[in-house]
């Protein structure tokens, strides 16, 4: 009898493998949102120091020029937040795309897989079916050799 084999083992092996390149896809993505996300972190961080330093030294002399310095260090960092946020949300936007497309992969992977299973389990059902037809002939065949003639 013969050994069973997947005939789609081949393109299984192609859907887990770009299943691997996507999780790799994806894995990358979140790094680098969480990046971006450390960076606005950082720059919100920096504004409020700021701030709060720049509140402290107006109740000492006040001098017009750094005023106006601290003022444009602050806008300047307000840009960048700005900015920064826009590449969060573009960051956020690729993870989301690239964790779709590891789900279409996984899901892909699944059917094959259930697929498999399907074939492996009738190959099993025809197998144990010949398996008993022939177990039914020598039995009978055992019983016809010992009756009388």
């Amino acid at each position: 009898m013969k050994k069973f084999q997947f005939r789609l083992k081949k393109i299984e092996k192609l859907r887990q493998d770009k299943k691997k390149r996507r999780q790799r896809t994806f894995a990358e993505a979140e790094r680098q949102e969480e990046s971006e996300r450390s960076k606005l972190a950082r720059l919100n961080s920096e504004v409020a120091a700021r701030r709060k330093q720049s509140r402290e030294s107006k109740l000492r002399k006040i001098d017009p020029n750094r005023l106006k310095s601290e003022s444009d260090y602050i806008n300047q960092l307000d840009f960048l937040i700005d900015h920064q946020e826009n590449r969060v949300t573009g960051a956020a936007d690729n993870t989301s795309k690239c964790r779709e497309k590891l789900k279409e992969a996984s899901r892909e992977v699944k059917k094959l897989e259930r697929l498999e299973e399907i074939k492996r389990d009738q190959y099993i059902v025809e197998t144990e079916s010949l398996l008993q037809k022939e177990n039914d002939e020598i039995a009978s065949n055992i019983g016809r050799g010992s009756q009388p003639r």
